[in-house]
């Protein structure tokens, strides 16, 4: 078996093994899924202290929807900078619509890349038609791999990403992967 191949059949049981993992089995529950792991975060939270659970609500419903109106057009695949531009009009909208909700009513790009990064891994292992990624989820255990120094959680500018995704992209080369998507994958399955 070439390299290719079984870099190939690798790549499939790591997808596999992702949603045996993590027990996602529909695009509705990737994308709720997905919008919890981004917002949990302990050392730096999205909500504002006097947020309703109506306006968290409301916002959840909003970036839920929107990640997966996004899905029909990922699942042919997209170009890194519609990617890009699309991890920041995500940021904007939700920081215009439900600026109350979020602490200095913004949402950051680290947070809004996170969210739809994960839900389009989640959809992309879940339905075998569905195209790779152009990116992965940048958080810690990316950043650490790929021995960049920052906080994905505090990221807020799309510059500063693309530089991150740049870094990244040189070490899934380096590793004999095709993506950043299948380099995550087998951070994360080895």
């Amino acid at each position: 078996m070439r390299n290719e191949d079984r870099r190939r059949v690798n790549t499939e049981d790591r997808r596999a093994a992702f949603i045996r993992r993590i027990e996602i089995y529909n695009p509705e529950d990737a994308a709720r899924n997905a919008l919890n792991l981004a917002v949990q975060t302990r050392k730096y939270p999205i909500y504002s202290d006097s947020v309703s659970f109506e306006g968290k609500d409301r916002f959840r419903a909003s970036i839920i929807s929107a990640m997966k109106s996004h899905a029909s057009i990922y699942r042919e695949g997209v170009e890194e900078v519609d990617h890009l531009r699309t991890i920041s009009q995500l940021a904007n909208s939700m920081s215009s619509d439900h600026a109350e909700v979020l602490i200095g009513g913004r949402l950051r790009i680290g947070t809004a890349q996170k969210a739809l990064n994960l839900f389009l891994k989640t959809m992309w292992c879940l339905e075998s038609d569905f195209a790779t990624p152009p990116h992965c989820p940048v958080d810690g255990i990316v950043l650490k791999e790929s021995a960049i120094w920052g906080s994905w959680t505090q990221l807020d500018s799309i510059d500063t990403y693309s530089e991150w995704i740049s870094i990244i992209q040189r070490r899934a080369k380096l590793g004999g992967f095709d993506s950043i998507a299948e380099w995550e994958l087998a951070i994360w399955n080895p």
